[in-house]
């Protein structure tokens, strides 16, 4: 059982760690979103011309 515990621990941290590649990541921008509320957000992160991930500038850049 603790060997099992280690083996997903370890597993875990490696899926946690690695980063997701993208094409472009524009961030300290004001981006309108066109949601009901027409919110806005810092950074958008594309990959091949589509928008993977909107959010804050330190969310988006740590990912």
């Amino acid at each position: 059982m603790r060997k099992i515990s280690f083996y997903f621990l370890l597993l875990f941290i490696y899926c946690c760690s690695s980063k997701q590649q993208v094409d472009l990541i524009a961030h300290n921008a004001l981006i309108y979103t066109i949601d009901s509320n027409f919110s806005t957000t810092k950074s958008v992160a594309v990959k091949d011309g589509k928008f993977i991930a909107i959010g804050n500038n330190e969310d988006l850049l740590n990912k």
